[in-house]
């Protein structure tokens, strides 16, 4: 009965000390070819302690997707993470994409954990990478829709380029 209730005990003492991790990231960030950007990402601890082991992922496009890393082809010798200390000191989980390509353009998701149980994904930044002669999209969209219950229903989004051109690539994300 005594190791019983000490289990219960170390057990109640383990769950009193958990933290929640918060990520915040920039929603979008828009930058020319050939030059270096920083996707931002922060986090903060519910408890206010500092952690002494962690690590940062970044994905492309959804979770757990495409890392963005230099062991990807796609980014080798492009990606620069923020430092131990400042991951840890200033709580930043940055990293600085060099020669952007249009290429590049997306979604990026920054995933800060210290634990399989204490870990937290940012809600995206979309990276929107122009050319050399910059294009603006313009989008439109039907402001409300009505519909019954149980019926379908479909929500238009069109978009043009300024300058008339085709898109090679792009990328659209519907948020409610």
């Amino acid at each position: 009965m005594n190791a019983l209730f000490l289990l219960f005990i170390v057990g109640v003492l383990q769950g009193s000390h958990s933290q929640t991790v918060y990520v915040s990231q920039i929603s979008a960030v828009t930058t020319t070819e050939g030059s270096s950007v920083t996707l931002q990402c922060n986090y903060t601890l519910s408890e206010g302690e500092m952690a002494i082991k962690g690590w940062l992922k970044w994905y492309r496009h959804f979770l757990n997707g495409p890392e963005v890393s230099d062991k990807n082809p796609d980014f080798k010798g492009r990606v620069e993470r923020t430092s131990q200390s400042d991951f840890f000191n200033k709580r930043s989980a940055n990293i600085v994409l060099h020669r952007v390509e249009p290429t590049d353009t997306g979604m990026y998701i920054c995933n800060v954990a210290f634990s399989l149980e204490k870990s937290a994904y940012g809600n995206g930044t979309f990276l929107n990478v122009t050319g050399s002669h910059s294009q603006t999209v313009y989008v439109s969209q039907i402001s409300a829709v009505t519909t019954t219950e149980g019926s379908s229903v479909t929500l238009q989004c069109n978009y043009t380029l300024s300058e008339g051109e085709m898109a090679s690539t792009g990328w659209f994300k519907w948020t409610s």
